[in-house]
């Protein structure tokens, strides 16, 4: 059996290794959104340099040059194609988000009536009492799918609202990333 003094050794271990996880954890957490594009932009800045090299080597460019023009068509090129996608996939979330009540209106609605007259039909032959019940469990039915309808649609439109008010800590940061990578390159 261990003695006192190696359980009160082993316990005063574990916490300070818990504290020593809990206090990086928090410095992670807390410095990782401040960095975070510092490190993006020496990742950019690393993965051109061979191309930087190439043309500083191979044109009239010297090198702050030449990662100045690397760099500079590299986010062009990234920003051309996520502005077409982004742009592209707004607009038809937008006009899902537009047509689904309508969608819903025309093309679910009129098969679930169809299939509620029938139902009624096949229980008032069956319980004339029943059809009726049918009838107003399929009419609850059917205003909990509209209501369901409109709530996903509106939460959706919140969802981009909120979406859209990120947008301009997303774009300082990459403002950040792209002065980050184009300072790293250069030098």
């Amino acid at each position: 059996m261990p003695e006192y003094g190696e359980r009160i050794h082993f316990i005063v271990n574990v916490l300070f290794a818990g504290v020593i996880l809990a206090v990086l954890y928090a410095a992670v957490r807390l410095a990782l959104p401040v960095t975070l594009p510092f490190f993006i932009g020496l990742g950019i800045a690393f993965v051109l340099k061979p191309v930087t090299t190439f043309l500083a080597a191979h044109t009239p460019f010297r090198r702050r040059a030449a990662s100045l023009v690397v760099i500079s068509l590299f986010y062009a090129l990234i920003f051309s194609i996520l502005f077409g996608v982004c742009a592209a996939a707004f607009s038809q979330f937008g006009r899902l988000l537009t047509l689904l009540p309508n969608l819903y209106a025309e093309g679910v609605e009129p098969i679930l009536s169809a299939v509620n007259r029938f139902l009624a039909r096949v229980f008032s032959l069956l319980s004339p009492s029943g059809s009726g019940q049918v009838g107003q469990f399929f009419d609850m039915t059917l205003e909990a799918l509209r209501n369901g309808v409109q709530e996903v649609s509106a939460s959706a439109v919140e969802w981009l609202a909120e979406a859209i008010r990120g947008l301009p800590m997303l774009l300082t940061t990459l403002v950040f990333t792209v002065i980050s990578s184009i300072m790293i390159s250069a030098d």
